[in-house]
């Protein structure tokens, strides 16, 4: 389990707003702990168009980087003992989700960095 979103705000906001959250924290913590893994960027952008088709841009430039933050310390502290990074990062890089555009397909939710 990458994380899980507990917190009472994040249990009142719209389900785009909490999964951009989720995201958020995930990516940081696959960046972290998984050398050359990062958030797909075409996942990002998917999320941020229906966000965005939702009406929902002021609500998202409220989350703030020490919530996302936060999320991701407790997911690292919670899920992610040194004993079970190898795994951890063999279930992050396969990852995926239905592609939205291409019905059938899926696109994987995090890459190998160019970094």
């Amino acid at each position: 389990m990458l994380l899980v979103v507990t917190s009472a705000t994040a249990q009142e906001r719209h389900p785009l707003l909490v999964k951009a959250i989720e995201l958020g924290a995930a990516g940081s913590v696959v960046a972290q702990k998984c050398q050359g893994l990062a958030l797909n960027p075409a996942v990002t952008g998917q999320l941020l168009i229906a966000i965005g088709l939702a009406g929902l841009t002021d609500q998202l430039e409220r989350i703030t980087e020490a919530e996302i933050t936060a999320l991701a310390e407790n997911s690292i502290s919670t899920h992610w003992p040194p004993e079970r990074l190898e795994e951890q990062c063999s279930a992050a890089a396969k990852m995926t989700m239905p592609n939205p555009v291409k019905s059938g397909e899926t696109i994987p939710l995090f890459i190998q960095s160019t970094k």
